[in-house]
């Protein structure tokens, strides 16, 4: 299924009428102007000229082309101010990266980062910038408290066509803390926050994530049974390890009476999604997979 952000085009929009505007404002050219006047653009329409130049150039065509006429240098510039924010987005990218046939430009990238977050809270360019705040990627220096402040909110932002970005941040900081990364003091406290956050949000990452938290008593109080529950909406949601984990309380009456059929049934479905542990964990309960488990059960010991 196309997303919604797929359906938009991230083509650059020049602005209609621009070609004929500049080129009758300019006052020099690489070529004559009068070769300029006769054979650029001017067999079309202004309108379809833009359209037919947008339809097959990309943010490193009009690079090229914005050499070719000096009214035309700032193409770049007043495309972008036009253009749908995914399109602002992919050109910042772009100059992060280094791609689409633009040079890599890490400070040129930032401003229209910061246009994208402070502007149109664009929640993707809201974590990159961020990025770039926690590397000093385009800036003189790195700012740690910036990027936290970018991250936390994007992870609250609250729109719905980046619902997915927003709780990716929020998993993203929680992990910062956590570990101790780009120099940030290790909370575990904040960590736990924003698993929680996230997790309650629906992201099968940070359900795994807190369910740790609670098994471990890391920044929650430790409770057996938190954990089980949100090991189990995890595996329910799709988190395939978590589903050995889900099986290892049952296995050891961690937060739920001991079942080493409950066990072997929820160490089947990791195994059957390709997790190595629960495959081991299998073979460890042989016996007692023989009995509960359907008759094809031992095709996953050799997954």
């Amino acid at each position: 299924k196309m997303s919604k952000c797929d359906e938009i085009s991230v083509l650059p929009n020049i602005p209609p009428l621009y070609f004929l505007e500049n080129v009758s404002s300019g006052s020099s050219c690489i070529v004559g102007e009068k070769d300029i006047q006769k054979n650029t653009f001017q067999l079309l329409p202004s309108e379809l000229e833009v359209l037919t130049v947008t339809s097959y150039m990309d943010w490193g065509d009009l690079a090229k082309l914005s050499t070719v006429h000096k009214s035309w240098s700032r193409l770049i510039e007043d495309s972008a101010s036009k253009c749908h924010p995914e399109g602002k987005w992919e050109l910042a990218l772009a100059l992060l990266n280094g791609t689409h046939g633009l040079l890599r430009h890490p400070t040129r990238a930032v401003c229209y980062l910061e246009t994208l977050s402070k502007e149109m809270r664009h929640v993707p360019a809201m974590v990159g910038l961020a990025r770039c705040h926690l590397t000093g990627c385009g800036f003189a220096t790195k700012n740690t408290d910036a990027g936290v402040k970018w991250l936390s909110e994007a992870a609250i932002a609250g729109d719905p066509s980046n619902c997915q970005a927003s709780l990716n941040s929020a998993h993203e900081l929680a992990c910062i803390y956590e570990r101790g990364q780009y120099d940030i003091e290790i909370d575990v406290n904040l960590a736990a926050k924003w698993f929680l956050y996230a997790a309650e949000r629906g992201l099968p990452e940070s359900m795994a994530e807190y369910a740790l938290c609670c098994e471990l008593g890391c920044g929650v109080a430790q409770d057996d049974g938190d954990a089980l529950g949100w090991y189990v909406r995890a595996a329910e949601a799709g988190h395939s390890d978590s589903n050995f984990s889900v099986g290892e309380h049952f296995e050891a009456a961690k937060g739920v009476p001991q079942s080493d059929t409950d066990a072997c049934m929820w160490y089947y479905r990791g195994a059957m999604a390709g997790d190595r542990d629960s495959v081991q964990a299998l073979k460890r309960l042989e016996d007692i997979a023989r009995i509960v488990l359907p008759p094809q059960w031992g095709r996953v010991l050799d997954v």
